[in-house]
C-alpha cells in the first residue's frame, strides 16, 4: 500500500481543477469516471486529492474511458485498506 499524505479537495477547487461543471462533475461519478465524495460531517464532503491527481494523469494521457473506469474502481477500492 502506497502512503499518501491526505489532503481533500472542496467541490469549487474540484470544479476548478478539472473545468468542468457540477452537473458534469455529478454526471461522471455516475457513470464511474471520478471517485465519489467521502462525507466530512454534517453536509459537507470532499474528494481525495490524490485520487483527484491519479484521474486527471489518466485523462491527460488520454486513456480510454475504460481504463478510467477501471482505475477510479480501483481507487474506491483502496479506501477501505486504507484505515
Amino acid at each position: 500500500m502506497q502512503s499518501h499524505q491526505l489532503q481533500i479537495n472542496r467541490r469549487p477547487e474540484v470544479l476548478k481543477r478539472f473545468g468542468i461543471s457540477n452537473t458534469c462533475l455529478h454526471d461522471k461519478i455516475n457513470k464511474g469516471l471520478m471517485p465519489p465524495p467521502i462525507p466530512l460531517g454534517g453536509r459537507s464532503v470532499g474528494w481525495v486529492s490524490h485520487e483527484l491527481d491519479q484521474v486527471l494523469a489518466a485523462m491527460v494521457a488520454g486513456k480510454s474511458q475504460d481504463h478510467i473506469k477501471a482505475l477510479v474502481g480501483h481507487l474506491v477500492d483502496q479506501r477501505s485498506n486504507a484505515a
